[in-house]
């Protein structure tokens, strides 16, 4: 993937931690939220370049088989310059991905909204209450 979404500000003020980390590398998907939602976060041309180069649609069964509750990320804003893909054919996908697949696919329209999009899924997961599935 490319850029992350910046880190918020209390992030930015934290101290630099002693030792070192590295994020568990996920099998499928980008980002798992509170204990259940998994995100796959693409940017335009990233979604563009899978569905061009095969990687789409296998990444699709992969998070559909996930015991996870699966979300596609799609992040702008768009580039000037794309991969040759047919705006159709990305409409298509997109199409797809929520009705064959069952996977939501929400729009951000930039890092910053992505990030916001993120903080509000986790805000609704922490509200829901014990017993319904996350």
């Amino acid at each position: 993937m490319t850029a992350s979404p910046p880190p918020d500000s209390s992030q930015r003020r934290a101290p630099e931690p002693r030792g070192s980390y590295a994020p568990p590398v996920l099998p499928v998907g980008d980002y798992v939220v509170g204990a259940g939602v998994l995100v796959e976060r693409k940017t335009y041309a990233d979604f563009a370049m899978s569905l061009v180069d095969g990687r789409l649609f296998p990444q699709a069964a992969a998070l559909a088989r996930s015991p996870h509750r699966p979300v596609v990320l799609l992040e702008g804003p768009k580039p000037s310059r794309m991969p040759d893909v047919h705006p159709h054919a990305l409409k298509g996908a997109i199409v797809s991905l929520a009705v064959m697949w069952r996977l939501p696919v929400v729009h951000a329209r930039d890092p910053e909204d992505a990030l916001w999009v993120l903080r509000c899924l986790a805000d609704q997961i922490g509200r829901t209450e014990p017993g319904v599935p996350a």
